[in-house]
């Protein structure tokens, strides 16, 4: 698993909150 993928769903989750 690479951390990108990670930065990416995280950067969504605090989009949405």
């Amino acid at each position: 698993m690479g951390g990108g993928v990670v930065a990416t769903i995280w950067s969504q989750a605090c989009e949405s909150t």
